[in-house]
């Protein structure tokens, strides 16, 4: 299994779900070696973390790279020259990744390969030319989301293109996925197949925290409202602050928390500072089980994302009891029920959510008593199952029975 990131070394939701479904699939008595391109100290895990940085080392080997050695392993491994053109930034590191996969997919023994998102797709082509093993490469965020469907970068989409194409299945975290894959990098619906997430937060539970000044908005009489996530355009934040304006006409004590970071956050504070609402507005970075313990603070959590593959976020807040309001344009909104649902851009409406579940406690009793039960019942062991098949049909196709 490749991926990008893990916890406590994550910077969003693909690394806590590459960690819920490897613990899954390990409950489920498959092996899982986990490769990450950098090492780290990670607490505990019951499957192996292999590091691609310091493998060579451990096997004696030198581990300067030259732009020379791309080239040699791109004509090994058969892959698109373009991907070997010399590069910099976060493109290079994709590309040393995929290098250093070289040596590991000749010593390691495995069965299948499992990519996680448009970071690892090139380290997964290696391991497959390498090994001729299965590669399922597994789409949890397309460039088209990140991106809201403007200024993509063309490199991503190329490598996001590409290792659909290479692959021997591609995985979705949900249908909405399923049709971007299928409409925009022309992907047969035959080789896709949706695995929706699940969610684990018992070891969160353990460590939440009290946050002393929500604590004492709530004894004022004052609400809170939650935001919660990257601070960039798919996610939505400004619609978030426009549907504030409109909520605090109304309601004026309102508080209104926005935890993450990212390339809108000066934007977004200059916007409410300008319009004088910066009291009203909380920021915070904050990861983990800080940002987890925000939840079961709030009164209500919304996710007005513009296009959300998933959003493991919702099922975080209704584990916590909390409302949740949520865009239609997600993937978790196929499979939970006790939410309000909105669309990202009608931001009347999604004030006017806000207000009914401020206003009216019968609203958010219902919300919070019938949330919790569903999202507690969509766990990574479904989703860990339907992997498994996968690899064992593969796994019989390539060495059926006598």
């Amino acid at each position: 299994m490749l991926g990008w990131e893990l916890p406590p070394h994550n910077s969003g939701g693909l690394g806590v779900a590459c960690n819920g479904l490897a613990s899954a699939l390990t409950l489920d008595d498959v092996i899982v070696s986990f490769v990450l391109p950098y090492s780290g100290i990670y607490n505990q895990k019951d499957w192996q973390i292999l590091f691609a940085d310091t493998y060579f080392q451990e096997l004696g080997t030198d581990t300067s790279f030259t732009f020379a050695a791309y080239k040699q392993v791109g004509s090994a491994c058969d892959i698109s020259d373009f991907l070997y053109r010399e590069r910099n930034g976060l493109i290079n590191e994709v590309q040393k990744y995929a290098l250093r996969m070289q040596c590991i997919a000749e010593h390691e023994d495995f069965d299948i390969i499992h990519a996680h998102d448009w970071l690892s797709f090139l380290a997964g082509i290696t391991a497959k030319r390498i090994s001729k093993k299965p590669l399922i490469v597994h789409v949890h965020a397309t460039e088209f989301d990140r991106t809201g469907g403007q200024g993509l970068n063309q490199d991503v989409f190329d490598i996001e293109k590409l290792g659909m194409e290479v692959a021997d299945a591609v995985i979705t975290v949900s249908d909405r996925t399923k049709r971007t894959v299928m409409k925009e990098y022309g992907i047969p619906e035959s080789k896709i197949h949706v695995v929706y997430n699940g969610i684990d937060t018992s070891e969160l539970e353990k460590q939440k925290i009290d946050i002393s000044f929500l604590k004492q908005i709530k004894r004022e009489g004052g609400h809170i409202v939650l935001f919660l996530g990257r601070l960039t355009i798919q996610k939505g934040p400004d619609y978030f602050v426009e549907a504030a304006r409109t909520v605090l006409e109304k309601m004026p004590h309102t508080y209104f928390i926005m935890v993450g970071s990212g390339d809108m956050k000066e934007h977004i504070m200059e916007d409410i500072a300008y319009s004088g609402l910066s009291k009203n507005f909380v920021f915070v970075e904050a990861m983990g089980p800080l940002a987890y313990s925000f939840f079961s603070h709030a009164d209500v959590y919304v996710m007005p994302s513009l296009s959300e593959p998933f959003g493991l976020t919702v099922l975080e807040s209704m584990r916590n009891s909390t409302p949740v309001i949520v865009s239609r344009q997600s993937g978790v909104s196929e499979i939970i029920k006790h939410v309000l649902l909105v669309d990202f851009w009608n931001t009347d409406e999604i004030a006017e959510k806000i207000l009914a579940v401020l206003s009216y406690p019968a609203l958010q009793k219902t919300l919070s008593q019938n949330g919790l039960p569903e999202a507690s019942r969509i766990n990574w062991k479904h989703a860990a199952q339907t992997c498994k098949h996968l690899y064992q049909s593969f796994i019989a196709w390539l060495f059926p029975k006598e």
